[in-house]
């Protein structure tokens, strides 16, 4: 280094220069060595802040998604609830139409004298009795698969 700066042997310091120049080269090569390993970490650094950008992002994406799963959770449930409360009503309306048509029943059995008058009468409650027990049939299925659901 001493002898880049054109610094000659002169006045005897040749043996001085030498012992120095080995020194500053030692300490260049050193100072290289370390400015190569800061540019590396530069690097690295840089490397690490585009990764962490790309994770905040994801993460943040993530979050929407969890918050809009957390909200159609939410709608869902209270869904849920409206229907079981209509299975509820309906389960009310069927226990009362059952117990109409049992009382149906019972006056039909008393009115066997008077059967070719009310014959028409009988057929359609009969008629209405198979519908309700039809509906009944298809709430029942339709409660256990709402359970069924809710299960799962």
């Amino acid at each position: 280094m001493l002898r880049t700066l054109e610094i000659d042997a002169m006045h005897g310091y040749d043996e001085t220069i030498k012992q120095d120049q080995s020194v500053l080269d030692f300490i260049f090569d050193w100072l290289q060595k370390m400015q190569n390993s800061l540019l590396r970490s530069v690097d690295e650094n840089q490397q690490f802040r585009i990764e962490n950008s790309v994770l905040i992002g994801l993460l943040e994406q993530l979050k929407l998604e969890a918050e809009s799963l957390a909200t159609e959770k939410n709608l869902l449930h209270k869904e849920l609830k409206v229907q079981f409360k209509q299975i509820s009503e309906l389960e009310t309306s069927l226990c009362d139409a059952n117990t109409e048509l049992e009382g149906l029943w019972e006056k039909l059995k008393s009115a066997e004298n008077s059967c070719l008058l009310l014959g028409a009468e009988k057929s359609g409650l009969i008629t209405q009795r198979e519908g309700l027990l039809s509906g009944l049939n298809v709430s029942q299925e339709r409660l256990k698969d709402l359970e069924k659901d809710t299960r799962e």
